[in-house]
This record gives C-alpha cells, structure tokens and sequence, in this order.
C-alpha cells in the first residue's frame, strides 16, 4: 500500500510520468492519495464533497476564478475536465489540445491548490450531493455495488458509504465547513499527488520544468490563508491513514451466488484480481453486449465485473450458458478503442500506487487466466423477489437474496434503468425525420419525465431557429457553435449555482438526424417537476438568445482551439445576422 511521509514541500517534486501524444492533444491526470476510506468515521461522503468544492472558484495572486469558470475555459479552448473520487483516490482529469498547455497548467493549479471554499457555495453544493445520491438510488450498476459492499468486511472500508447525502453531511454546517477545510489542508499537499500526463515529445521538457513548480508556487502562495481560515471545531477528530485488512476477508466466500432486485435485469459475474493487472484490465475485449465495470476495493485489490443484459427472460442455466460463451470468446487487443483520456486514468493509477511494471503480454495473459476461473460471486439480476426473507442494504433501496437459486424462467417487464437525462437524449435521437420536421417547424422540441428520483428536461433548437436566413449544414454548425462557446458558462452559472435547479447542466453541440442544433438539458432533484424545468430552460434561452450576442473574436486563441476541436472555421464573416423568436411555443414531445 502507498504511503507518504510528510516533508518539507520546498525539497519535493512531484513525481510525473510523461507519455507521448501524437494527436496534437495533452492529457493530465492529477491522483491525490485521498479518497473516501480516508474520511472521519463521523463524515461519509465528505471526500466527495471536497471534490465538489473545489470547482467551486479559487483564489490566488495570479488569478481569481468564479464558481465555474475553470471548467468553461476548459470547454472555451475545446478541452475536457472531469474528477472521481473513489475509496484511496481521487483523481482529477484534463485534456486540452497542445497550445494551450500552459494555460490549462495554470488552471490545473488553481483548482487543486487555491479553493475559495466560500461557505454559501459549499454549503448549497450539499443539495447537488443528495440529487446525485437520489439519482444512484435508481442506477442499476450502483444497487449491485450498495450489496456488494453490504457483503464485504464490515470492518474492511469497502463496506462504508462513500457517496454522502444530506442525512451524512447537512446536520451542523459550521463543523462541515471547518472539517472540511482540515481534511483539505491534511492530504492536498504537493507530496501527496501524482502526475500523468500525455503530450507530444517536444513539450515533454515544458511539462517537467514547469507543472510542479506552477503547483508548487500556488500551494505556497495560499497555504497560510487555508490555515487562517479554520474555524474552531472538535478537534479530537484526527485524520489515519486507513488500516487495510487481510484481503482474503474482504470479499465473500468464493462462488457465491445472489439474487438481486434492480433493473435492467440481467447477469453479472465478479472477479477478485490483484490490482497489478489493472493495464491489462484496460485492453480486455468482449464479446458484443458484454461490459465490464471495475471497482478498486483498495491498493492492492479490484472487482472485476462482467455484466449482460437481457429484456426476454432470466434462468440460471441461461446465465451457466452466457457465463461458458464469454470464457470462450475473452481476448485482449493492446489496440483499445478507449478514449485516451480513459486509458490515461488507468495509466496514472498505476504510475499513482508504484506497482511494478510488468510485461504486457504476461499481464494480459494472466487476466485470461482469471477470467476463465470460476467467478468469486455470480449474481442474477431481475425485477422482482417473491421471497419475503430477502434483505436490504442500508443506503440504498435495494433487495438481495444469497445462495439463490431459481426453479423457474422470470419473465421481465421492466425498462433498463438509465439515468433519466440519458432516457430523454434516447427520446430525442429516436425521432424520425417526419415527426422532427413537424415539431421543429414550431420552435424547440422539448423532452421531460417523471422520475421517482430525479427530474430531467432538455431542449433542442435547430439551428435554423438562430437565423433567419437559409444557409448550409457547415455554416448552421458554426452558428450553433458560436452560441454555445459564449453561453456555457451562463448555462452552469444560472441554472446549477444560483437557481439551483439540477447538478447536470449541459450546454452542446448536438446533430438530429443530420440537422444541427442546440441542446440543452438538465438533471436536478425531484422536488421540481419536468415541466418546472422545462420553464427554467426556456427562459435561461429567452433570455440570452432574445439579446444581441458579439460574435467571438476570431482571433482569440481560445476560439481558435474550440474551433480545431469541433472541426469548424473560426473566421465568423460569413455567418448570417444571428435570430431568435423568443415567443414560440415550447413543443413537448411525448417519449
């Protein structure tokens, strides 16, 4: 297991793994050894939480950026920014294309090292970590992991809930924000991060020169204003690193079966691997309808899931058969078809826990060897348990039954259970050219649903609603384009921050069938109806698109970096005088 011993930051630097890039992007993934089973016994989901509260503005000499503003410039020069926080870990992702390095660096800084941690925003981000815990309550894949972890050790911190809620953090907000701030200041010390980052060779030297000294510099600049900003709290709280224990008794008896109540139903197979074939685990192909999920129980160990999905019906002897199907068909292919930011994370976390490089090809040969072993637990998955005597996890409302064996074929009449903005962007991309014509002749075609969790809305403007003119596809994307590279940021700081209406708001590009448009959507908490948010979208779009926009600069080099990204010109001279008839009807299609 990793473990750091505190120095001196001033004689540190931060070990970095450089890999080549030949797509003229650069990717960063910055591993802080600090994740969930690091959290006060007191305070689940506090790492999570810390994650939350970092995008939530920072402070510093150099720069001051609002709630927001480092993920749009992100997005404004075509780039990607993403964070996890798991059980040892929490890892915070970026990819921007190549000239634009030094400023994603500088980004990268301020949010790890210079967080504002302004009370109100921290606060109000409590209502986002209870949406995203009431969106999971209905997520299939999370109901598999609230039994798995019911079932491990309970002395083990897999079996601790991670995710946090109101119920876990709401309950005495001025000892939140000081433990908080404690946490922050104990584990986000440059000594305690790892770098991986991919970028073509000749910027290798720029990277290792000038990203640990940016981070350094900007933890030096306001570590003394995070020590001044401590509140009074218990401090009889301390902060341990986690004892592991034997991992032989962390995970059930082997070949364990279980029946589980979720949708979509199916078949699951769990592998306990050691965490050394994680890269291999990166390059497993298999068979079409077959997905892998994968789960780090901590340093040393990982689940390995292969689950199957069917809408007919559901025996054990069909999952016996799926089960012997997949054994045969396993191979591993070194030509992944992840994205390279995914296949970088899987990088950084090996780079991250030191484990020895071993040969690919011993690795992956090894992980076939596994797979084709008998799984440490098989589970069916179906939507219904007649048997009273199942059980419930604690968090989340899930059933489950062990040692289950089915006597009968379960017929299933459920939907698959898809997080609900995924349900209405399927809604929307169904659409057939007739019924897409007809609504949009009309104005926006809008999506909503009714969820027992969560609510989602979302709105698609065909481009041809921004102007008045007849123009080509290439011309109407560039518009669409020119909206959305200016509105983004609007979009997340109207509708997430101040009016708080959903924790995913998403402001893009989006074709339907074939023709440009405008989407935005939003997922936020049950308590506002779809047609609330609806209301929201259309003023947010009312509102801004009713206004006169200034085109971008085209000589901005933001704009030009988006532009290469989305594959469009940056010079605006030929786009039409931009309309909008803010008085049309909001057309709901019905799914």
């Amino acid at each position: 297991m990793l473990r750091h011993e505190y120095r001196d930051h001033t004689k540190l630097s931060l070990p970095i793994r450089l890999d080549n890039s030949d797509d003229g992007r650069c990717r960063i993934v910055a591993t802080v050894a600090c994740g969930s089973a690091h959290e006060p016994e007191s305070w689940p989901g506090l790492a999570h939480l810390l994650e939350h509260s970092l995008f939530l503005g920072s402070q510093s000499h150099h720069h001051t950026y609002e709630a927001g503003e480092i993920q749009a410039q992100l997005l404004k020069m075509g780039g990607i920014i993403n964070a996890s926080t798991q059980l040892f870990h929490t890892s915070y992702m970026l990819e921007c294309p190549e000239e634009q390095l030094s400023l994603c660096i500088e980004l990268l800084s301020q949010l790890l090292f210079c967080p504002s941690f302004k009370a109100d925003k921290v606060i109000g981000e409590l209502d986002i970590i209870e949406a995203e815990y009431l969106a999971r309550c209905g997520d299939g894949e999370q109901q598999i992991q609230a039994v798995l972890q019911t079932l491990s050790t309970s002395g083990h911190p897999y079996h601790r809930f991670c995710a946090g809620n109101k119920n876990t953090l709401a309950h005495n907000d001025p000892e939140l924000l000081c433990i908080l701030h404690r946490f922050y200041q104990h584990y986000y010390a440059p000594e305690n991060i790892t770098l991986w980052v991919e970028a073509p060779k000749a910027l290798h030297n720029l990277i290792e020169n000038s990203l640990p000294l940016s981070m350094l510099e900007h933890y030096q600049e306001t570590k003394a204003l995070h020590l001044e900003s401590i509140l009074p709290c218990d401090r009889s709280i301390q902060f341990n690193m986690p004892d592991i224990p034997d991992p032989t008794l962390s995970w059930p008896d082997r070949d364990q079966r279980l029946a589980i109540n979720t949708a979509p139903a199916g078949y699951e197979w769990c592998w306990h691997l050691p965490s050394l074939l994680l890269p291999a685990i990166n390059q497993l192909c298999l068979p079409t309808g077959f997905h892998q999920r994968l789960r780090m129980l901590d340093p040393e160990q990982l689940i390995l899931s292969i689950h199957y999905s069917v809408d007919q019906q559901l025996s054990e002897r069909d999952m016996q058969e799926q089960l012997s199907y997949l054994c045969q068909t396993l191979a591993c292919n070194p030509e992944n078809t992840d994205s390279p930011l995914q296949q970088g994370v899987q990088k950084a976390l090996y780079h991250h826990y030191r484990l020895p490089i071993v040969a690919g090809d011993i690795l992956s040969h090894s992980l076939l060897k596994q797979l084709k072993r008998t799984p440490g637990l098989s589970v069916i998955k179906h939507p219904g348990l007649a048997d009273p005597k199942s059980q419930k996890t604690e968090f989340f409302p899930t059933h489950y039954q062990t040692g289950f064996s089915f006597t009968q074929t379960l017929k299933v009449d459920q939907e698959s259970a898809l997080m609900p903005y995924r349900q209405l962007h399927m809604a929307l991309m169904a659409m057939d050219k007739h019924s897409l014509q007809q609504s949009s002749e009309n104005g926006p075609i809008a999506v909503d649903n009714n969820d027992p969790f969560n609510q989602s809305a979302l709105i698609w403007l065909p481009a041809k609603a921004l102007s008045a003119q007849q123009t080509t596809p290439l011309i109407e994307k560039q518009l669409c384009h020119s909206y959305i590279w200016q509105l983004q940021q609007h979009a997340y700081q109207s509708l997430r921050l101040e009016k708080k209406m959903g924790y995913i708001v998403h402001l893009g590009y989006q074709e339907v069938q074939h023709q440009p448009g405008v989407l935005l959507l939003i997922q936020g908490e049950r308590r506002f109806n779809g047609q609330v948010l609806l209301q929201a979208l259309n003023t947010f779009l009312t509102t801004h698109l009713s206004q006169t926009i200034a085109l971008p600069d085209s000589n901005n080099p933001l704009w030009q970096s988006y532009c290469q990204y989305h594959d469009i010109a940056s010079d605006l001279s030929l786009l039409p005088e931009r309309h909008y008839q803010p008085d049309w009807n909001i057309e709901l299609y019905s799914r």
